[in-house]
């Protein structure tokens, strides 16, 4: 299957190491759908992991590489695990883009689904969140924002002889509690562009504004392609990743 893709047998291209080591932006097409693309997908990661060890780290400071994983689920793998406990060491940063924490439990590595997630979860010490449509996701982010300590009420009923309750005459405490600092109402009700962000300080809210474009065939074409001349997508072109 992988030897049908024209990436694979390429005859020339862009090489992956100098894009790494001298700066560049390398943008791949993945897939959902295709298994051997998705496959080629991971043998990228699996390459751009090994150019990062293998530089060296002692002489000088490698230029910092940052590799996002666009519906990262499909990425999965042993390897793809792996990259998080040393990635900080090698000058590799991983960037994912995922839905909700049931991608990771179901996907198609083999790996088991909660230990998977779990890992992640761990080694990301920078998370954005946006409105969320699962519960059981908001629960998770809801405890993992902190708990705060605010006044909660506590008044006591009386109840007359025709048994109508009142609290006029009734006591009235005020005592300290703790709550989510971001609860799971507020999550799943976020309003649009704005989002929560976990890190090594305080959990706080942010808002977004991305830069809207408008999609159009010419943005999409690939100038200067390392042979000065322009290339048109509509033709098959071979590109290989050394």
């Amino acid at each position: 299957e992988l030897a049908n893709l024209p990436a694979i047998n390429a005859s020339q291209g862009i090489p992956l190491t100098e894009i790494l080591n001298f700066g560049g932006v390398l943008y791949m097409i993945g897939s959902m759908d295709a298994q051997d693309i998705k496959m080629v997908q991971r043998m990228v990661l699996i390459r751009v992991k090994q150019i990062a060890e293998e530089r060296d780290r002692i002489k000088e400071t490698p230029k910092r590489i940052l590799f996002v994983c666009d519906e990262a689920q499909h990425f999965v793998s042993r390897t793809f695990l792996d990259a998080f406990g040393a990635a900080r060491d090698k000058g590799l940063t991983m960037l994912l883009a995922h839905q909700s924490i049931s991608d990771f439990k179901d996907s198609e590595s083999g790996l088991d689904g909660q230990a998977t997630f779990e890992r992640i979860f761990e080694n990301t010490a920078l998370k954005l969140i946006y409105r969320l449509q699962s519960p059981e996701t908001a629960k998770v982010f809801a405890d993992k924002s902190g708990d705060i300590q605010v006044d909660e009420e506590v008044r006591e009923v009386d109840k007359s002889f025709s048994l109508v309750e009142s609290t006029s005459g009734g006591k009235r405490v005020i005592r300290q509690a703790e709550r989510p600092r971001f609860d799971k109402n507020m999550i799943l009700n976020l309003p649009n562009s704005c989002g929560i962000v976990f890190s090594t300080e305080i959990t706080k809210m942010v808002f977004t504004s991305p830069v809207k474009v408008t999609k159009n065939y010419e943005d999409l074409a690939i100038h200067d392609f390392g042979e000065g001349k322009n290339i048109d997508l509509d033709e098959s072109q071979e590109i290989f990743l050394d």
